[in-house]
């Protein structure tokens, strides 16, 4: 074979395998369309006391600098979650400084949105810190969910997020099979590995700064667990 063939002939294989290689890494790393997902986010407005600017970062647009902190992951998380999905539902609960206590699990539940829209509108009333001593923390949230039996199929995925700098001495999440699956969310780096108990259960970590890759972790792992 002349040299100069045989030369371009290696080159268009290793350019060709080399595109392939690209493609399945690619394909690898998409997650397919889910349905059927129905997530209740639960949001941590205890960890950081009655101190809204706390939970503030500051951003390019004028609304979300008025956005809580952790509320802005949440938000970014759900629209990657109805991306992800069709047939499926989100809602969000909170305890700490909240108007429930210790958390609206009942009343978020009966507020699933279907669509990423829907739950925009509910997420800043619902996350609405009050001024007052009165609160919960995160051991009454969790007891409370340990409790709660009342699910009747409005939900199968949990996602509790805390920012608790000692989570040892926080009680278990024992929850019944009807949770699919239990992601805890150690927000501001906070591991919380040891609520865990089921074997549905998954822990993670985001740091206070989050970004975009943060936020497509936590939604990548709630889709491929289902």
């Amino acid at each position: 074979m002349d040299p100069v063939l045989k030369i371009i002939i290696l080159a268009l294989f290793f350019v060709t395998s080399e595109s392939l290689a690209g493609k399945s890494q690619k394909n690898r790393d998409v997650v397919p369309i889910k349905d059927n997902i129905h997530c209740l986010l639960v949001a941590d407005l205890f960890s950081y006391g009655k101190n809204e600017s706390a939970y503030a970062q500051i951003s390019l647009t004028l609304i979300d600098r008025h956005l809580l902190h952790e509320i802005r992951f949440i938000k970014f998380l759900a629209h990657r979650f109805f991306e992800g999905t069709e047939v499926s539902t989100a809602g969000i609960a909170t305890y700490g400084y909240v108007p429930v206590l210790p958390i609206n699990i009942n009343s978020a539940l009966d507020r699933m949105a279907v669509t990423y829209e829907e739950f925009s509108k509910h997420l800043t009333p619902a996350t609405q810190l009050r001024n007052t001593n009165e609160h919960s923390n995160t051991a009454q949230a969790i007891e409370y969910i340990n409790l709660f039996k009342d699910l009747k199929g409005r939900a199968n995925c949990l996602v509790f997020l805390s920012a608790q700098k000692k989570p040892k001495t926080l009680p278990r999440l024992f929850v019944t099979k009807e949770w699919k699956t239990v992601i805890a969310v150690g927000f501001d780096g906070a591991d919380l590995r040891s609520i865990l108990t089921s074997p549905q259960g998954i822990a993670m970590q985001v740091p206070y700064v989050f970004k975009d890759k943060d936020v497509r972790r936590v939604a990548d792992t709630i889709l491929k667990s289902f």
